[in-house]
């Protein structure tokens, strides 16, 4: 893609309208050759040409690109909107990044930037991915004290974060939080809870974790 026109050189407008076409397009290696142009003429991102970077490094799962963009948006004065921020904690959690996830949605948070559901989700899944089931219970409960309604696909990753480091009793606990809110609990789920009442009782306890989580 030759960004030059005539005798111009590429501007910022030009280069943010063809990022944004290629990410619409879902042509995120244009959009990454697009970046190195601008990089080669000292074009600086501003937040269309930014975010656009960002979704396409997140696409590619390089987060280290991803936060640069991030950054490079924030030393040029150019406020990142949740769209940009989700982007950049999805790029952390594909690239196994929860600490950074987590430090984006804290970012997030003292901001004026309000998390959105994505932005949420994807940090639940950082954490489950690594096995983090206590900073997953941690963002559950704060993701409902900010009014956001946690979907299956948050469910499902809490309860995959307790999974992987054998924490049945709070599976249990997750799944009756689920019952109260009238939640309906995914098939996945429900073998997951039957995994650990099965656990329980090879080990003689599961009525005690019940009385505990109930």
């Amino acid at each position: 893609l030759d960004m030059h026109v005539g005798a111009q050189e590429p501007n910022v407008i030009l280069c943010s309208s063809a990022m944004s076409a290629c990410e619409q397009f879902e042509q995120w290696w244009r959009t990454i050759n697009i970046l190195h142009s601008m990089q080669r003429q000292v074009v600086w991102l501003n937040i269309v040409s930014g975010s656009a970077v960002i979704s396409a490094c997140e696409k590619r799962s390089c987060w280290q690109n991803a936060v640069n963009a991030f950054d490079g948006l924030h030393k040029r004065n150019s406020v990142p909107d949740v769209v940009a921020y989700s982007a950049v904690v999805s790029a952390c959690e594909n690239g196994g990044q929860w600490v950074g996830a987590l430090q984006l949605l804290l970012g997030m948070c003292c901001s004026s930037v309000d998390p959105d559901l994505q932005a949420w989700c994807a940090n639940l899944s950082a954490c489950e991915k690594v096995g983090q089931w206590d900073s997953a219970l941690s963002l559950l409960q704060s993701m409902q004290l900010q009014r956001h309604a946690p979907d299956i696909i948050a469910w499902t990753a809490v309860t995959g974060a307790c999974r992987r480091m054998d924490a049945w009793a709070k599976i249990l606990q997750v799944q009756h939080d689920m019952w109260l809110r009238g939640v309906g609990v995914h098939a996945v789920l429900e073998r997951t809870a039957l995994n650990s009442f099965e656990c329980w009782s090879s080990r003689g306890e599961a009525p005690a974790a019940l009385d505990r989580t109930l």
